[in-house]
């Protein structure tokens, strides 16, 4: 209140400029300009009319709790009026630029209106000040089993602290260990020290959990089920692998169950290169719906006409523009896909296939796939493939053509497990012809001869073929992906090549 750096440090009385305003005292007063440091008993050396005119003005305002609100001012004031909804307030606290004020009602879900009006000691009045607040009742929006011992809560607002004391599962004895607030103080995840059983439902208390305003949610009890997500639950159903020039590869990701299935913690791999990305957003897939992985998903929306859901990730590894191999991982390593892709499997007529994607012809087939339609801008990303529309079309007559050819060589247990007698990887075999010879060869990722599962082996309509899992000198495989190659020759000497997709999974 010197307002004089050179005589702040002392041996100056601090004197008041104008003793008739009793208003803002900061601005009334100054160091003495008496050159013997000041004036006791004598009129003030710094005496003039300094008449306040200044209106207080409100520089914030906090919620206490959806009664109660502090109200900050630029200066003291003497009086304050509010109103909230238009009620009036009950009590007020006021001291100097601060006042606290206490509503009869509460706020209410959605806009709410603030009205405060002031006045400070020199009358100088505010008139009414509106504030619009928007306010969200405080409640679990989403409760989640993230993994097999992780549970995620979702609330409606920021909360202000958790503790282990706040939950508890109803009527179990596996009780939470560890409590984390995401960043940003709107969910909660749980870690617990047992597993939950499968598809089994769980009831969870929350105990006096208050949020940033101090509403509290007192005794609540909400309902969650873990599920452990198995192979081709979810399944890639579109690959755009050979962008257009500057553009942006993505892959589409489709729920194949009849459940909500949560996507965070899915890895995507480009197994060929050991490179993946994890989707870190929380996002529900609901049943029979599609999900674009991309890095970029502007650049998609761009280029084509596209469903909603997006799932961006810079880290989305590169795909080889040739031929490659991908999978999709539950957040547990369950390997709930697998699929191999290749230019060749593009339609031959294309002048170029820049720009066109790949599509699934059937979710429970990962090998048969066709170039999208010239119809649908050679991709459909987030929407059903434009090769359904093209099949609806189509005579019964020429589908069941088409099928003839896929089940030429039919797959069980494409995830397996070596040794496993009763689940081994099985082919199927369906020629027209009744004699076919096959050699029969499994390679590693890395185009490494693992095993050769048959050499001249003649095979009748209806044959099957087992691999176990072990390699050429009997020795188990490693988990991951193999190729599987076979060469068919009929009895007129026509030859076909098929390569099919297979995955050694680990021992439960």
């Amino acid at each position: 209140m010197y307002n004089d750096e050179n005589k702040n440090s002392g041996g100056f009385a601090l004197e008041r400029i104008d003793p008739e305003n009793n208003c803002y005292q900061n601005n009334n007063w100054k160091a003495s300009l008496d050159l013997s440091g000041g004036t006791p008993g004598r009129i003030n050396s710094v005496y003039a009319i300094n008449i306040d005119n200044s209106l207080p003005q409100i520089l914030n305002y906090d919620i206490i709790n959806n009664q109660t609100f502090k109200i900050e001012f630029s200066k003291p004031i003497f009086s304050i009026d509010a109103k909230l909804n238009n009620i009036k307030a009950e009590t007020k606290d006021i001291s100097a630029q601060k006042s606290i004020v206490q509503f009869p009602n509460s706020l209410t879900e959605g806009e709410n209106i603030l009205k405060i009006s002031a006045m400070d000691f020199c009358k100088n009045t505010l008139e009414d000040t509106i504030f619009t607040i928007n306010y969200t009742k405080f409640e679990v929006e989403k409760i989640y089993a993230i993994n097999k011992n992780q549970v995620m809560i979702n609330f409606s607002t920021k909360i202000q602290n958790a503790e282990l004391k706040n939950f508890q599962l109803k009527n179990n004895s596996t009780q939470p260990i560890v409590v984390n607030i995401t960043s940003d103080k709107k969910g909660v995840l749980l870690t617990f020290e047992e597993n939950f059983v499968n598809k089994e439902k769980y009831e969870l208390n929350i105990y006096n959990l208050k949020n940033t305003i101090s509403d509290t949610l007192k005794i609540n009890t909400y309902k969650f089920q873990y599920q452990k997500l198995e192979y081709q639950d979810i399944v890639i159903n579109e690959i755009l692998f050979n962008p257009k020039k500057g553009a942006k590869r993505f892959v589409e990701l489709y729920n194949n169950s009849n459940n909500e299935i949560l996507l965070y913690g899915l890895k995507f791999t480009n197994v060929l290169t050991e490179k993946s990305c994890i989707i870190d957003s929380i996002i529900f897939l609901q049943p029979k719906n599609y999900a674009v992985l991309t890095p970029d998903s502007l650049d998609i929306k761009n280029n084509y006409d596209c469903g909603k859901i997006f799932i961006q990730n810079k880290k989305f590894p590169t795909l080889n523009e040739k031929e490659g191999i991908i999978t999709i991982q539950s957040i547990e390593n369950t390997t709930l896909d697998s699929v191999y892709y290749s230019k060749n499997m593009h339609n031959k007529f294309l002048t170029s296939t820049d720009g066109v994607s790949l599509e699934r012809v059937s979710f429970s087939d990962s090998f048969t796939w066709r170039s999208a339609a010239e119809s649908s801008l050679f991709a459909t990303p987030g929407k059903e493939n434009s090769l359904d529309e093209i099949l609806e079309d189509q005579t019964e007559e020429k589908i069941e053509i088409t099928n003839t050819y896929t089940n030429e060589i039919t797959i069980e247990n494409q995830l397996f497990t070596p040794l496993n007698e009763d689940k081994m990887y099985t082919i199927h075999f369906n020629f027209k012809n009744q004699e076919t010879t096959l050699n029969i060869y499994i390679y590693d990722t890395k185009g490494r001869l693992k095993r050769t599962l048959k050499k001249n082996f003649v095979v009748s309509r209806g044959d099957t073929v087992f691999w176990d899992g072990l390699d050429n000198d009997s020795n188990r495989c490693k988990t991951g992906i193999y190729i599987v190659l076979i060469n068919a020759l009929d009895q007129q000497g026509m030859s076909k090549n098929y390569k099919k997709v297979c995955v050694i999974g680990t021992n439960n």
